[in-house]
C-alpha cells in the first residue's frame, strides 16, 4: 500500500467530497433567506438533499484534481500542515464572523435546532477549509518550481549562541527594565491623548479578561480587530499581563518592554547571526547596543507607546523573505510572509506603509531574479519565480480582507492625505526629511547610509542591502506626502537603522582581535550612555550642546507638571458641577499639552485617587477634518473652557476648538445658551479655565453662524460640519 494510501486521503476522497457536498448545502441553504423565502421545515431537508446531490460531482473532481496533486507532492511531515492549516483558517474564520448573518435555522424545532447549529457551524468551516486548501493547493504546485541553491551558499546554519551572548543578552534585560523603572517612578504627571490611550485600553481589556466570561471578551477582541483604528490586537499580551499583575502604569510599560521590546531586540540578534555567521558574540552585542541606545527605541515607548511590537514582525518578515533565494520562497515561506505582514497591518494600521514598501523593494528583487531566469531558461522559468511573491500578495489581500473587511472598506473610500492634512509640516519637503533625520541624530543616520554602501557592495549581502537598507527612503517618502511622522512612526525605520550598522559592524569585528572587539563595544556603549543621558536626564542636558548633531535632537526626561494640585482642584470642580445635573455629562473645549479631554479621561488612572469619574466624559472635535463637527459641545452639561484657546496644531486646522471657545468665554454667538460658573483654575503656560453650564436653547442663528464659519474655513470638506436636526433646541436633562 502506497504512502498516500496510508496517510488516508485517498480511501477518503469519495468521503471527503460527499462531506464537502453536504457541507455547502448545509450554508447554502441555512443562508438562502438573503436571496428567497425562507423555506418550510420539510422543503429545507429536501433543498439540502437536492444541492448536496448537485454540488457531489464538482466537489469530486475539486478533491481529485486540485486537493490530492498538492498533497501527494508534499512530505508526509509537510501533509499534516497541509491539512491542518485550512481546517484552523476555517474554524477562525467562522467563529471570527459569528453571529454577524442570521440563519434560518429558527424554522426547525427548539429540540432539533442545537443539533442544527452545529452541523452548520461544521459545514462552515468545511466550505472555508476547503477554499483555503484549495489556494494552499495552488500555492504548492506553484513554489513546488522555484529555484533552489545550495543550502551552504543561500541558507547557511545559524550558529549556536555561546554563553556570551546569553551574558550579553540578561545585561540588556537588565538594563532595559532599570531604565523604565527609573523613567517611570520619576514622572508627575496627568498622562493624555496617545500617551494615555493604549494604556487605557490595555487596562480596561485586562478587566474584561479578569471579570468578564471569555464569549465577551473574544466578542471585543474580533469585533476591535475588524473596525477600529486602535484595535486591541497590540494591547492582547500586555493586558494579560495587567490582568494578573494590575494595570498601574509601571506594569504597563515593564510589559511592553518585555514583551515587543526583547522581541525586537531577539529577532535582530537571529537577522544578524544568520547574515554574519562568524561574527560570533558581537552578532549579539552590536544589534543590542543599538536597540539599549537608541532615541527612537525609548521615547515612544516610556510615552505610553506599544508600536514597537510591529518592528519585530517587521525584521521577521526581512529574515523569512531573505533566508532564500530571490524567486526561490517555499510554500510555508509564502504562508508565513503572508501572515506576518498581514498580522503588521492588523496590529498598528499605519505599519501598512511597511507592507508597501516591503512588497515594492521585494518585487523588484524578485524581479530581476525572474529577468535571469527568464534570460538563462526560458519565459517559464522567470514565471516560477515570479510566482512565490505574488502569492505572499494575493494571500496578504485573502487575509486582511476576511479578518478586517469594514476597516479595509473605510481606508478604500477614505481620503487620508486631506484626513490627516492638519497633521502635515507645511516646510518644503528637505525640511519635513530632515526633521525625521535630527530625531535619530545624524551619527545614526551616516552608519546607517554607510552600512549600506558597504553592504551593496559586497556579492554576499547586496540583496540584504538592497531589500532592508531600500524601504526606509518608501516609507518616509509614502508617510510624507499622507502627514509628517509622529515619535511613533519612527519604529517604521528601526529595523533598517539598527540591522544594517549592526550586521556591518558584526561582520568586520567577527575576526578581529579580542581587545579591538572589547574597545570597540566600550566606545560604542559610552557614546550611547552619553547620548541617553542627555535626551533623558535634566542634570546632564547642558552636554547637549557639546554632542550636537550628532545626537537626536530629542529631549524627553520623565514627565512632571507643576501645577497638579490646581488641577486637581479643577477636576473636582468639573465633577461636582457634572453631579448636580441630571445626565452628567463634561466636554472640554481645549487641545493642548497643558489642558484637553484625554486628560479628564485619564485623571485618576493617572494620580491614582477618584477627581473625576471618567464616564462623564463626551469627546469632542480637536481636529477639524478628522472629527467633523463637535457635537459634544451642544450635548454637554457642563462645558471646560480654556482661554486662551488651546491648540496642539495649526490654529486653523482646529477652529472647532477656537471658535468655541471665543464664543463661550464672551458669551457671544451660541455660547449664549451657557453660564459660567463662580471660580476660575490658574494652570501652567497662563492658562486660565473656567466652568460653564447650558442653561437655554441655542438660537437657530446663533447655531448657523457658527456652522457657517467651519464650513467658511474647511471649503473643501463642507458636509462634515453638518450637525443633526434640532440639536440647538434639545432640552436640559437634569
Amino acid at each position: 500500500m502506497s504512502m498516500v494510501r496510508i496517510a488516508g486521503f485517498v480511501p477518503l476522497r469519495p468521503t471527503l467530497a460527499l462531506g464537502l457536498a453536504h457541507a455547502v448545502a448545509v450554508v447554502a441553504v441555512s443562508y438562502s433567506h438573503y436571496f428567497l423565502s425562507p423555506p418550510s421545515r420539510q422543503l429545507w431537508f429536501w433543498l439540502e438533499l437536492l444541492v448536496a446531490g448537485l454540488v457531489w460531482w464538482p466537489a469530486s473532481q475539486y478533491a481529485r484534481n486540485v486537493l490530492r496533486p498538492a498533497f501527494e507532492s508534499l512530505a508526509l511531515t509537510d501533509r499534516r500542515w497541509f491539512v491542518g492549516i485550512p481546517v484552523a483558517l476555517g474554524a477562525l474564520t467562522t467563529a471570527w464572523w459569528s453571529g454577524q448573518f442570521v440563519d434560518n435555522l429558527w424554522i426547525h424545532q427548539s429540540n432539533v435546532r442545537p443539533f442544527l447549529q452545529v452541523v452548520l457551524a461544521v459545514g462552515k468551516i468545511g466550505v472555508l477549509a476547503a477554499g483555503f486548501a484549495g489556494l494552499l493547493a495552488l500555492t504548492v504546485q506553484i513554489c513546488r518550481f522555484g529555484p533552489e541553491a545550495p543550502d551552504s551558499v543561500d541558507r547557511p546554519t545559524i550558529p549556536r549562541p555561546s554563553l556570551g551572548a546569553y551574558l550579553t543578552f540578561i545585561v540588556f534585560l537588565l538594563a532595559a527594565n532599570l531604565f523604565v523603572v527609573w523613567c517611570i517612578r520619576s514622572e508627575r504627571i496627568v498622562y493624555y491623548w496617545d500617551y494615555m490611550n493604549y494604556w487605557t485600553r490595555t487596562a480596561a481589556f485586562a478587566s474584561e479578561i479578569r471579570d468578564h466570561p471569555p464569549a465577551e471578551v473574544w466578542d471585543h477582541f474580533r469585533h476591535g480587530v475588524q473596525d477600529d483604528d486602535y484595535g486591541p490586537l497590540p494591547s492582547l499580551l500586555p493586558a494579560c499581563v495587567a490582568a494578573v499583575f494590575g494595570g498601574d502604569r509601571l506594569v504597563y510599560v515593564l510589559a511592553v518592554t518585555n514583551l515587543y521590546l526583547v522581541a525586537v531586540a531577539v529577532a535582530a540578534v537571529i537577522f544578524v547571526r544568520r547574515f554574519a555567521p562568524s561574527g560570533g558574540t558581537m552578532a549579539t552585542a552590536i544589534p543590542l547596543l543599538g536597540i539599549l541606545f537608541a532615541a527612537t527605541v525609548w521615547v515612544p515607548l516610556l510615552r505610553g507607546y506599544l508600536d514597537i511590537g510591529g518592528a519585530a514582525l517587521a525584521t521577521l518578515v526581512l529574515l523569512v523573505y531573505l533566508n532564500r533565494p530571490a524567486g526561490g520562497l517555499r510554500w510555508t515561506d509564502v504562508l508565513s510572509l503572508s501572515i506576518l505582514l498581514a498580522a503588521m497591518a492588523l496590529f498598528r494600521r499605519w505599519y501598512c506603509f511597511s507592507v508597501v514598501a516591503f512588497l515594492l523593494l521585494a518585487g523588484i528583487d524578485t524581479g530581476f531574479a525572474t529577468v535571469r531566469g527568464w534570460v538563462r531558461h526560458g519565459w517559464r522559468e522567470g514565471i516560477r519565480r515570479a510566482g512565490p511573491l505574488a502569492l505572499v500578495g494575493f494571500w496578504l489581500n485573502i487575509l486582511v480582507g476576511v479578518f478586517a473587511t469594514p476597516w479595509v472598506r473605510r481606508v478604500l473610500t477614505t481620503d487620508y492625505a486631506d484626513a490627516y492634512f492638519a497633521y502635515k509640516n507645511l516646510g518644503s519637503f528637505g525640511e519635513r526629511v530632515w526633521a525625521v533625520v535630527n530625531n535619530y541624530g545624524s551619527i545614526i543616520v551616516a552608519a546607517y547610509i554607510l552600512a549600506f554602501a558597504v553592504l551593496a557592495a559586497c556579492r554576499e549581502t547586496r540583496r540584504v542591502a538592497f531589500v532592508v537598507g531600500g524601504m526606509p527612503p518608501v516609507m518616509l517618502w509614502h508617510m510624507l506626502r499622507t502627514q509628517d511622522p509622529g515619535l511613533h512612526h519612527c519604529y517604521l525605520f528601526l529595523p533598517a537603522i539598527v540591522l544594517l550598522p549592526s550586521l556591518l559592524a558584526a561582520r568586520w569585528l567577527g575576526g578581529r582581535p579580542a581587545v579591538i572587539r572589547r574597545s570597540v563595544v566600550g566606545v560604542l556603549a559610552a557614546w550611547g550612555v552619553a547620548a541617553m543621558a542627555v535626551m533623558f536626564v535634566p542634570e546632564a542636558r547642558p552636554l547637549y550642546r557639546y554632542l550636537r548633531p550628532a545626537v537626536s535632537r530629542l529631549y524627553c526626561p520623565p514627565m512632571t507638571r507643576n501645577d497638579l494640585p490646581e488641577f486637581a482642584r479643577m477636576l473636582r470642580a468639573a465633577d461636582d458641577a457634572a453631579a448636580s445635573t441630571r445626565r452628567g455629562r463634561v466636554t472640554i473645549v481645549a487641545s493642548s499639552p497643558t489642558i484637553n479631554q484625554t486628560m479628564f479621561k485619564a485623571a485618576d488612572r493617572s494620580l491614582q485617587r477618584p477627581l473625576f469619574a471618567e464616564n462623564r466624559v463626551l469627546y469632542t472635535t480637536e481636529v477639524d477634518r478628522v472629527n467633523g463637527f463637535p457635537l459634544a459641545v451642544f450635548e454637554a452639561d457642563v462645558v471646560v473652557v480654556a482661554w486662551p484657546p488651546q491648540t496642539h496644531l495649526r490654529p486653523e486646522e482646529q477652529q472647532s476648538i477656537v471658535l468655541a471657545a471665543e464664543r463661550i468665554h464672551s458669551g457671544t454667538g451660541f455660547g449664549r445658551a451657557f453660564d459660567r460658573l463662580p471660580g476660575e483654575f490658574n494652570l501652567e503656560g497662563g492658562v486660565t479655565v473656567s466652568l460653564y453650564r447650558r442653561e437655554r436653547p441655542i438660537e437657530p442663528t446663533d447655531l448657523n453662524e457658527f456652522v457657517e464659519q467651519l464650513r467658511k474655513d474647511h471649503p473643501t470638506c463642507t458636509e462634515l460640519f453638518t450637525p443633526p436636526p434640532g440639536i440647538g433646541k434639545w432640552p436640559r436633562e437634569r
